[in-house]
């Protein structure tokens, strides 16, 4: 394959969340560590955590891809909202501030649509974050 084919296929799927995306943040682990894609596979939408290596290899494993390098887990955790299948892509999930006020941490998201035109294909969104672990109970829940 020649080298200008083999950047437009690259492209191609790091556009489409084909491939994991980089970290936000490239400087090691920071509370803005996130991944997003439109091709999970995750036919059923699903919320999770992660706060174990086995935990961020399940979610991994769901998600369909290999999983990244994983991040401490004794100072952070993981929170992964997996949207379903979708009938077009540009459905996207925006991260609230966790609330660590009560007895547990609790990650709240908002589910956005696709604003403008979008990519008229079965998509399974997803968004991974990490989060600083204030509490040891952690719950992921959709915004009012």
């Amino acid at each position: 394959m020649k080298a200008g084919a083999a950047l437009a296929l690259a492209l191609a799927l790091a556009a489409c969340g084909g491939v994991p995306r980089a970290p936000v943040k490239e400087a090691g682990m920071t509370e803005a560590t996130e991944w997003k894609g439109q091709f999970s596979g995750a036919l059923q939408g699903a919320r999770r955590v992660a706060q174990s290596e086995a935990q961020w290899r399940e979610l991994w494993a769901e998600i369909g891809q290999a999983a990244p390098p994983a991040p401490d887990f004794r100072t952070r955790f993981a929170a992964a909202v997996l949207l379903g299948e979708r009938r077009t892509g540009g459905w996207r999930v925006q991260w609230l501030e966790p609330d660590s006020s009560g007895a547990a941490t609790v990650v709240r998201y908002r589910e956005l649509k696709p604003d403008g035109m979008a990519l008229q294909a079965l998509t399974q969104p997803y968004a991974v974050k990490v989060f600083l672990r204030e509490k040891p109970e952690v719950r992921v829940e959709a915004a009012d």
